[in-house]
């Protein structure tokens, strides 16, 4: 119970720093997948 109660008061101080991380891996993500499709059209050519 103390570990959730100190996991969720670690969550709410950090919601913006995780809500960032989060959009950082996900941009990160679409640019390798467009890497990846670039990288697959040029083999094709």
């Amino acid at each position: 119970m103390h570990k959730l109660n100190l996991k969720k008061l670690f969550y709410f101080e950090n919601k913006n720093f995780s809500f960032l991380h989060v959009y950082a891996i996900f941009i990160e993500m679409m640019q390798r997948e467009r890497i990846a499709i670039i990288l697959a059209n040029n083999k094709g050519l």
